[in-house]
């Protein structure tokens, strides 16, 4: 009995010796949760496979939940919106990487609204209802109350009903059906839909887009250490040059990762601090 007892501990420890860790990627829903995880479960998979791990996708409808396991150090890295990194406390994260689409790191808000409104200009969406994203979005949130608090008078005042759809997506469909007249969306999310299929932003007319900013990242917590994230940082930023790593970028719609530069995040802040100092 005592030998059995003795194998069966040896066999739980050898498996516990030589278990893989665990690490955990966080996802914020720019996407709504079924398109999220079609696109980044492969580089998931990947980053797993590179660095010799298990991991694990945490999802968070809300920009400000994955911010808040950032903080607390439940999830090792993310994919975030350049608007919640924002909102990031000092010094609990580091950015790893940024992608880089069409050989740019930036992207844009746009304004988009329903072509039957018969809209052509931002003046004329007065009193009438418009969707934004998260309230920690940059191109779904921030840059409209930035631009409407500038121009004309804050959104609240300016529209007559505002709705918060949690994700891009979400956005561009209520406006492509004409649920709502208007919204604030990410061009790289509404560029993902009009290639999937044309019929996604048939009834849209985009009336103005914003300067570029600097794109969502991927950054790491507090619970990973540097060498953690500078083996992180080596397999996204030679990913693209092994054919799996390109076959999942290119699904992604990305070039490659490169090194962030924060002079392009610089206007973001600006924004943040205008709408913060006005509302």
């Amino acid at each position: 009995m005592k030998k059995i007892l003795f194998a069966c501990l040896l066999i739980l420890f050898s498996v516990t010796l030589y278990a893989k860790p665990l690490i955990k990627y966080g996802i914020s829903s720019m996407l709504s949760a079924s398109n999220t995880f079609i696109h980044y479960e492969e580089l998931n998979n990947y980053i797993a496979e590179k660095l010799g791990v298990e991991s694990e996708i945490i999802h968070k409808e809300s920009y400000s939940d994955m911010n808040q396991l950032l903080e607390n150090q439940q999830v090792d890295f993310a994919s975030i919106c350049t608007g919640a990194m924002l909102y990031l406390k000092d010094g609990s994260y580091s950015i790893v990487v940024v992608p880089e689409i069409d050989g740019k790191s930036t992207y844009k808000s746009l304004i988009i609204t329903n072509k039957h409104l018969g809209v052509n200009y931002t003046s004329q969406l007065k009193n009438k209802t418009f969707a934004l994203t998260d309230r920690l979005s940059n191109t779904g949130y921030l840059f409209p109350n930035y631009y409407f608090s500038k121009n004309f008078s804050k959104p609240e005042s300016f529209f007559s009903k505002i709705f918060f759809t949690g994700t891009h997506d979400k956005s561009i469909y209520l406006v492509n059906k004409g649920v709502v007249d208007a919204a604030a969306v990410d061009n790289l999310v509404y560029d993902n839909l009009k290639s999937q299929n044309i019929k996604n932003v048939k009834n849209i007319n985009i009336i103005h887009t914003s300067p570029e900013f600097g794109i969502p990242p991927i950054v790491a917590s507090n619970k990973m250490n540097n060498e953690d994230i500078r083996r992180l940082q080596e397999v996204l930023l030679n990913m693209h040059k092994d054919e799996k790593g390109k076959y999942i970028l290119n699904e992604l719609m990305m070039d490659r990762f490169i090194l962030p530069s924060m002079e392009a995040y610089e206007n973001v802040l600006i924004m943040k601090d205008y709408v913060e100092n006005t509302n």
